[in-house]
């Protein structure tokens, strides 16, 4: 039985990106397999959130262990699969991923966001909803990461859960620490994924 990691990337669906930079997370047993949103497409994510069931559930009839990866924008979707199916995943890592609008300094980001995706901001709408069902048993199979420096795009209060393990990169801006947690900070993500 393998151990499947569906990964989801950001507004930008840099999916070949993706997948090249976590080539070496076949070494450890996890199998990447990288899944474009299309996020400028259509203004619901309700489409989008099918399509990530849709490959969970196709996994795991194969008897596959799934864990999720999200990265920005990809992170509030990987989230919100797992309240969907939390009983068929296994663990789920959000990368420097918007989980909610946060406060009136942070909302000029979210609007930009929103403007570009809106099936995005739905994406954070549904979460900010969701998350309040989430049990501390939940929680300990979410992993968090954000920069310990600075992220223009995604504030530190809008990108942790209250509970969850969260892993700061130690790099600044959004793309940097999204590129570091996916390769050379990726030990501890990987790790959290194999527990």
């Amino acid at each position: 039985m393998a151990h499947k990691v569906i990964m989801v990337p950001g507004l930008g669906d840099d999916v070949l990106p993706m997948f090249l930079v976590t080539l070496h997370w076949f070494m450890t047993g996890l199998e990447p397999v990288v899944l474009s949103m299309d996020w400028e497409e259509g203004s619901s994510f309700t489409p989008k959130l099918q399509k990530i069931s849709e490959l969970i559930l196709k996994m795991k009839e194969r008897g596959h262990d799934v864990s999720l990866v999200g990265a920005s924008a990809g992170g509030c979707a990987v989230i919100n699969a797992f309240l969907k199916h939390k009983d068929q995943i296994r663990k789920v890592v959000c990368i420097s991923g918007r989980l909610r609008i946060g406060n009136k300094l942070d909302l000029e980001s979210f609007k930009e966001e929103k403007m570009r995706s809106p099936a995005f901001a739905d994406a954070v709408y549904l979460l900010m909803s969701h998350e309040k069902h989430l049990t501390q048993s939940d929680k300990n199979k979410i992993l968090t990461t954000i920069s310990s420096k600075s992220d223009h795009l995604v504030p530190r209060d809008t990108a942790t859960i209250p509970g969850v393990k969260n892993i700061d990169i130690p790099v600044s801006g959004h793309l940097r620490s999204i590129a570091a947690a996916l390769t050379v900070d990726s030990t501890p993500l990987i790790d959290f994924l194999l527990e």
